[in-house]
């Protein structure tokens, strides 16, 4: 194998990318871009330093370093990225397509000179309190497919002088995405999407959704007020299925129950649907969808 040929191929690709991506910017940027691309590729690192060192240049790190500096704090490249990976994605993107918004935390342990740094629970460490960031990512995905395309990453602290608050940032994330694929498509949010300033956002621009409820939300059922987890205990869930887990490395089998409920959200017109999931917890997987439910297995 010509591993020369290869390299050069591969570099070309990735220019060609690159260049796409960064149409809009000046040349300074679009140089800056192509750059950053391939130094992340070859190094396997997003520092600074570590991308200079791929860019086989005669020039010091030292001066490589402040030129990319000078260029990331130029405000227009997050948008103008941004807005060309979503068009460049929404082709991909259909009726059914699901765009997965992951709430989530960049923690920066040790760090104690980063700017605007606020305190974040770590997700994946027991909920600890930790210095860093909090993150909305966005994903497009099929439901039997296994591939996902990105579509939106932001970082945000509430430390930070322009933070206009949490709902906001989430708003704007779906806003921009929203946009980049004609509004349709169905929004799939885990608990923290249970808030009322996004199911009006949502409801308002008549996006579908499916939305894992916490449990202590109250719903209108036949005309009444209940709290969302009685009346997950009091669904009837007329459905069977067993599905295979692995967990700390052995096959878990699981049977589940599933139904669903038709219900409201309070003050709101929209018909909505709960379906509740039995079986995988002791307490019941409840999940709010705007999706329409017929009679039968193969909706829910």
């Amino acid at each position: 194998m010509n591993f020369s040929h290869l390299a050069n191929k591969l570099r070309n690709k990735i220019t060609r990318f690159s260049g796409i991506l960064s149409q809009d910017l000046d040349k300074t940027a679009r140089r800056f871009v192509g750059e950053a691309v391939y130094g992340i590729i070859a190094s396997q690192s997003v520092l600074l330093t570590e991308i200079g060192r791929q860019q086989e240049s005669r020039v010091s790190l030292k001066k490589i370093e402040e030129r990319f500096s000078r260029q990331l704090i130029k405000p227009k490249i997050w948008d103008c990225l941004h807005q060309r990976i979503q068009f460049m994605a929404s082709s991909r993107v259909k009726d059914k397509t699901l765009l997965i918004l992951d709430l989530s935390d960049l923690k920066k342990k040790y760090a104690d000179k980063m700017e605007h740094m606020a305190t974040v629970r770590d997700g994946s460490d027991q909920g600890e309190l930790v210095n860093g960031y909090w993150t909305n990512q966005v994903v497009a995905c099929e439901v039997t497919g296994n591939e996902i395309t990105p579509l939106h990453f932001s970082l945000y602290s509430q430390a930070s002088p322009d933070f206009t608050g949490e709902n906001n940032q989430i708003i704007q994330s779906m806003d921009q995405v929203g946009k980049a694929v004609q509004n349709r498509r169905i929004w799939v949010i885990d608990r923290g999407g249970d808030r009322d300033a996004l199911y009006e956002s949502i409801l308002r621009n008549q996006r579908d959704f499916i939305v894992r409820l916490v449990g202590s939300r109250d719903l209108i059922y036949q005309g009444s007020k209940a709290r969302s987890l009685w009346l997950a205990f009091g669904c009837r869930a007329s459905y069977n299925k067993s599905f295979v887990r692995v967990r700390q490395g052995k096959e878990v089998r699981y049977n589940i129950r599933f139904g669903s409920v038709p219900v409201k959200l309070p003050d709101m017109d929209t018909p909505l649907n709960m379906v509740v999931v039995q079986g995988i917890s002791n307490k019941p997987m409840m999940l709010l969808t705007s999706l329409k439910i017929k009679p039968g297995e193969k909706d829910l």
